[in-house]
């Protein structure tokens, strides 16, 4: 990694933590030619690792962005816009627990309920509504209580 204060290569990782509920590393680094230290952070990138089969023979890869946005548009309004990014690291690790490749839209909305029915019932009702095809008041219920 480069310095952020001379740009050399020349850099030492001394002490290394798994944050976020270890879907990150945290690190602090020093530079061998200015002695300055920087922290960083890093996270798996799982565009690289995950695609969503969309159904119709289609895949997509994941992407961190557009989960971002549909979280936004559910938790508009509310009080936790702020934890958004949290949110979305419980629901990767949910990901990355399945251990696979490919994870299907169902999955993917699966984990997203999960996480976010205890946070804000009322983003959970709005990203049910968006994301989902229900038929009527009784599949409603059914899909609540599975919740």
């Amino acid at each position: 990694m480069k310095c952020a204060y001379c740009g050399s290569n020349k850099t030492e990782v001394f002490n290394s933590r798994t944050t976020r509920s270890g879907t990150q590393i945290w690190r602090r680094r020093r530079c061998t030619d200015c002695d300055e230290t920087m922290t960083s952070y890093e996270r798996i990138d799982l565009q690289q690792v995950l695609s969503i089969d969309t159904g119709k023979l289609k895949k997509q890869r994941y992407s961190r962005p557009k989960l971002y946005v549909s979280l936004l548009r559910a938790f508009e309004g509310g009080a936790k816009l702020d934890s958004v990014d949290a949110i979305i690291d419980t629901i990767e690790q949910r990901l990355l627990s399945l251990n696979k490749e490919i994870i299907t839209l169902s999955e993917l909305s699966d984990a997203v309920l999960r996480t976010i029915k205890p946070v804000d019932t009322v983003a959970f009702m709005k990203y049910l509504a968006n994301h989902s095809d229900l038929s009527g008041t009784r599949e409603l219920n059914k899909v609540i209580k599975k919740y």
